[in-house]
């Protein structure tokens, strides 16, 4: 998890406090120029990270760097800043991850990770296939 907050530029918390940290973070809101920096590692348009986050790109776009993001959407980023941090584990790049990302996957039938990452359980299931590549398990 900590790996998930450097991607998005966040303090790490302190041993012990983790859980408490997050669920604070979630319900303050992550602001936009953590987005930001998700955005330059996986090269998403605000529209596909809209999609992902359940916001309007417009809605992305009027933002101020430090406006936050409701606790779905803050939620969210969390969660595609794990599957950053697990790709570039993974993969070794942010360039190797954004063609995996867009790439047709036989265990996703077939289709792009990033089509079913639209909400947690499409975002889980591409951290796990992640995480079985991490470790040569291929399916």
């Amino acid at each position: 998890m900590e790996e998930a907050l450097k991607v998005l530029g966040l303090e790490i918390p302190k041993k012990g406090s983790s859980t408490d940290y997050f669920i604070d973070l979630i319900e303050k809101g992550i602001p936009k120029r953590s987005l930001q920096r998700a955005k330059r590692a996986t090269g998403f348009t605000y529209v596909i990270l809209g999609r992902l986050l359940s916001v309007s790109a417009k809605t992305i776009e009027r933002k101020k760097p430090n406006e936050r993001f409701d606790d779905t959407a803050s939620e969210r980023l969390i969660k595609l800043a794990e599957i950053i941090a697990l790709g570039r584990e993974a993969l070794g790049s942010d360039e190797a991850l954004q063609q995996w990302l867009l790439r047709p996957l036989r265990p996703l039938g077939g289709k792009q990770p990033v089509e079913i990452m639209k909400n947690m359980y499409g975002l889980e299931a591409v951290k796990q296939l992640l995480g079985r590549a991490k470790y040569g398990v291929y399916s």
